[in-house]
């Protein structure tokens, strides 16, 4: 059952993102009302904390503790999410979590070079404001790696739901909204 319900998570998540690409649903940044981005952190913090209690430790968890670490150290000034994409960022992560529970085959160095390199992108857009858009670049190897390795529909469609995200993120980005 739980497959079944993560499937059709996977499933409809790029179609709903691409049907509200452009609504207040999904903007972030310079947005006035809602919470700061500082809250990612609970995202990582939630998805560490479900993965100890369903026994799951895997090398995706060093990507989600790397990513709770960088939310202490980079932090937002004034950008903002809206908390239905605060609600999503918890859930998204269960279910990646679920889903990426049995990968084993992740070749280590590729993992912790794409880590890295994330982490990099991360001071050139937190500490340089250089290459703003690396960062995202950065987040889509690491997934595109998921998916090469473990091959599934939901990693596939979870590939289709970033390039969306990113995609629509980048043309909203110097835009403010009300």
């Amino acid at each position: 059952m739980l497959n079944k319900i993560t499937n059709l998570y996977f499933t409809i998540l790029p179609f709903i993102t691409f049907i509200t690409s452009f609504t207040p649903l999904i903007l972030h940044g310079h947005i006035k009302k809602g919470m700061s981005k500082n809250f990612f952190i609970f995202f990582y913090i939630n998805c560490l904390i479900f993965n100890f209690f369903i026994k799951n430790f895997n090398l995706y968890l060093l990507h989600i503790l790397r990513r709770a670490i960088e939310c202490l150290i980079f932090r937002y000034n004034h950008s903002k999410m809206n908390y239905i994409q605060f609600i999503h960022g918890i859930i998204y992560y269960i279910f990646l979590s679920l889903h990426l529970r049995d990968i084993e085959e992740i070749n280590l160095p590729v993992f912790i070079l794409l880590n890295v390199f994330q982490t990099l992108t991360h001071i050139l857009v937190f500490r340089y404001k250089r290459f703003v858009y690396s960062h995202y670049f950065s987040e889509f190897l690491i997934y595109l790696y998921l998916f090469y390795i473990k091959k599934s529909k939901e990693l596939f469609y979870n590939t289709m739901y970033l390039i969306i995200f990113i995609l629509t993120s980048i043309i909203n980005r110097n835009k403010k909204y009300l």
